[in-house]
């Protein structure tokens, strides 16, 4: 009687455990399923131990498939726009310089062939600096380039040397009460060889000087004045190259948005973890509405839609600082002008 007491409970244990893998099997079949038709899964209210950790599981698979395949469409969106953006950027240029090309082939007058050929020259020279601006901007939103930290012995955060200046341009003439800083190798934008470009204590006067040589001439055509208030010089944890760049950006959109016989103001003030470098105008200014649209790629003010310009500048030099460990803001005011402030880390002991 016992023995067939014992039989009939391993019976009934056996169907029961049957039973119960049976309704596991049919639960993970379903959510299985709802998971490949792309059915949102309902929550199984299955409690059993280790069978519950996977059905845990099958629901965190799904969030990850959901989680990429948003980010794989955003990627395609992200890729839609860039190659209509590219499109529409090039088209312009591409163009004039064909056009400038066949007028300056046909006009037999060497002068005016010689005004077509400097008319296509700035064309093509437009379609370099957007196709470089487009590289980069590409490789440092895709991580390719990198900036790292340079460790450097007994580096302190004293200033290197006094800055003797202000740089003056005004009217028809430039001045420089100290030579021009040579090029040194700071890490090359082109990423030959690596893609790490060092961040290390370098002088804000060198990089200052490298972003205005970029842009006096410009400055200097319109007659604009760019003073650069006297300050003490200090090393900051920035690549000399990549944020004379961005500095060069934010002032060539500064004279372009500038009248001739206007004023260009750069301040350096020194924080505790920070230091701001100002960028002030006098130009056209920006509407409040639009201050955070301006840095955002491609985007173009509603006041400069007129003027020449991709919509890359502000952008590209926002994506710099950023990748520096710094920051771009703004203030401005429509008819008064624009401050731009860039942020550069302190050097630490």
């Amino acid at each position: 009687m016992i023995l067939g007491i014992a039989a009939a409970a391993a019976l009934i244990a056996a169907i029961w455990l049957r039973h119960k893998n049976r309704r596991m099997y049919r639960e993970i079949d379903r959510m299985l399923d709802e998971i490949l038709n792309g059915d949102e899964i309902t929550y199984s209210d299955i409690q059993e131990g280790e069978l519950s950790a996977l059905a845990s599981k099958i629901l965190r698979i799904r969030e990850n498939i959901e989680n990429e395949t948003y980010q794989a469409q955003r990627e395609k969106e992200q890729v839609k726009s860039l190659i209509s953006n590219l499109s529409h950027q090039l088209k312009t240029p591409l163009t004039n310089a064909c056009m400038y090309c066949e007028l300056s082939a046909e006009e037999e007058d060497p002068g005016r062939q010689k005004v077509f050929q400097k008319k296509m020259k700035k064309q093509l020279e437009e379609i370099d600096w957007i196709s470089g601006s487009l590289f980069k901007m590409v490789k440092l939103e895709q991580g390719a380039f990198v900036f790292a930290q340079k460790a450097r012995e007994n580096q302190q955060n004293t200033p290197a040397r006094a800055a003797q200046i202000p740089v003056f341009v005004f009217r028809n003439r430039i001045s420089w009460d100290t030579p021009a800083w040579t090029e040194t190798a700071q890490g090359e934008m082109t990423g030959r060889g690596s893609d790490i470009f060092p961040i290390d204590g370098t002088s804000l006067l060198q990089t200052l000087t490298r972003a205005v040589n970029e842009i006096y001439l410009k400055a200097e055509k319109k007659g604009i004045g760019l003073i650069t208030e006297p300050f003490e010089d200090c090393r900051l944890l920035h690549n000399s190259k990549w944020t004379a760049e961005a500095f060069a950006n934010i002032l060539e959109n500064a004279v372009k948005y500038t009248s001739p016989g206007g004023q260009i103001q750069i301040r350096v003030n020194r924080m505790e973890l920070y230091t701001e470098v100002q960028f002030e105008d006098n130009g056209i200014g920006i509407r409040q509405e639009e201050l955070t649209d301006i840095f955002k790629r491609f985007y173009r003010g509603s006041n400069a839609e007129n003027a020449e310009g991709s919509g890359i500048g502000l952008y590209l030099a926002r994506l710099i600082l950023e990748k520096e460990g710094g920051y771009l803001t703004v203030k401005s005011e429509v008819g008064t002008g624009s401050c731009f402030s860039a942020f550069l880390q302190n050097c630490q002991n």
